[in-house]
């Protein structure tokens, strides 16, 4: 890819598309948008927004706190998940619950590096 194509290229979070977390992304520097959804990605009403970590093999990594709010008895609301996506956003797998594997309880505004 050359590198006025990657630069024409842009990938933005977004923390609610439909009741799940998603992302929106341009080829064209902004000049039109397509949204994907991040299945499964229950999001906050509030509090905290997503976080997108990419690649040098172009994988995306999708970073994001489940929903804190439906349920105070669910252990999982509040851990920090991540999905991936090897095809820009269009399908996800790898559905990840960090909180859980690395002890982490409760978790606000994820940073992706």
């Amino acid at each position: 890819m050359s590198a006025l194509a990657r630069m024409a290229r842009c990938i933005c979070p977004v923390r609610d598309c439909n009741g799940n977390a998603g992302m929106a992304v341009s080829t064209d520097a902004g000049i039109t948008w397509t949204e994907h959804i991040v299945p499964n990605s229950k999001t906050q009403t509030h509090g905290s927004d997503p976080s997108i970590a990419i690649s040098a093999n172009n994988t995306v990594y999708f970073f994001y706190v489940a929903d804190q709010t439906s349920s105070p008895q669910d252990p999982t609301e509040g851990h920090i998940r991540v999905q991936v996506s090897t095809n820009h956003g269009a399908t996800w797998a790898k559905d990840t619950d960090l909180g859980m594997t690395h002890g982490i309880k409760n978790a606000v505004f994820p940073k992706a590096m």
